[in-house]
């Protein structure tokens, strides 16, 4: 049979089989050895390269870097970016790089950094916003361009001095259903508890306990979340061994559309809501896995 003989499937159906076919990979070589089987094929994969990005000096950000600064236009296939580092480019040249996500879905800044880039960000579909208190102050809040957040993780620890801070930032976050905290002695489960009275939209929030290993009963603090936790059915409270390797990893979660703490969180409000979390160990356990 010649070459023109043989059987081809329709070309929309050759590119959702290959598109199955890639789904189980997600690394960047992975991916880019499927765009060396035809020409049309990289068309179809190209925009699959950078649609998650973690700047943080890996050969796949470094590689994100260099193909903007080729072409600017990548920018668009970004639905998930994690700042961690500069990578060696300015503070503009990163501003940039952001305001050209248009869209973006989820962004992620490292504590360190000194600017937080979200008054640079023009995309419309944004919806997780993961960042310290003091990236959002510095930004100005309240700001427009971040409205629309669903899901925000503060990475920062809570200190009492942040409770008019906290407030101005939910204030200007008005479709906020998801909220995770860092959370220290000194802020107060009152404090918690006042918050979560003022938004009634939250469906989840999670608590990350700072420097407590369960159950710290005696601690004011810990009393005060435990009897909260009772009336209070979307609140999960957790104790993280390694915050930021765990920040870090669900993010990735996040953007992969894998089982991340918002699912987890969500798995608990369940089994609160059945009766069937136990009144002695009333916090959030992760999986085995770390997840």
């Amino acid at each position: 049979m010649s070459a023109k003989a043989e059987p081809r499937l329709p070309r929309e159906l050759e590119r959702e089989i290959l598109m199955l076919a890639l789904a189980p990979f997600k690394d960047y070589q992975e991916i880019t050895s499927f765009m060396l089987v035809a020409r049309r094929v990289r068309a179809w994969f190209k925009p699959l390269l950078f649609t998650v990005v973690n700047l943080n000096h890996s050969p796949h950000g470094n590689a994100f870097l260099r193909a903007v600064e080729a072409d600017p236009t990548v920018c668009t296939d970004v639905k998930h970016l994690f700042i961690q580092d500069l990578c060696g480019r300015s503070e503009e040249q990163i501003e940039n790089m952001v305001h050209a996500c248009t869209n973006l879905t989820g962004l992620a800044l490292d504590n360190t950094l000194d600017n937080s880039f979200l008054s640079s960000v023009e995309s419309p579909h944004i919806r997780y916003l993961t960042a310290c208190v003091e990236h959002l102050l510095v930004s100005g809040v309240p700001t427009t361009n971040i409205a629309h957040i669903t899901h925000l993780t503060l990475t920062s620890l809570l200190h009492p001095s942040h409770r008019e801070n906290l407030g101005d930032i939910l204030a200007a976050l008005p479709a906020l259903t998801h909220l995770s905290l860092r959370f220290a002695a000194g802020l107060g489960g009152q404090f918690i508890e006042e918050t979560v009275r003022k938004r009634p939209s939250l469906r989840l929030l999670i608590l990350h306990l700072h420097r407590f290993r369960p159950p710290s009963t005696r601690d004011a603090d810990m009393v005060a979340l435990q009897e909260f936790s009772k009336k209070y059915l979307p609140l999960a409270v957790m104790f993280p061994n390694n915050l930021l390797a765990l920040t870090i990893l669900d993010w990735e979660n996040t953007a992969r559309g894998e089982r991340d703490l918002w699912a987890v969180g969500a798995e608990f409000v369940d089994r609160k809501r059945r009766g069937l979390v136990d009144g002695e160990r009333w916090w959030m356990e992760l999986a085995p896995s770390g997840q």
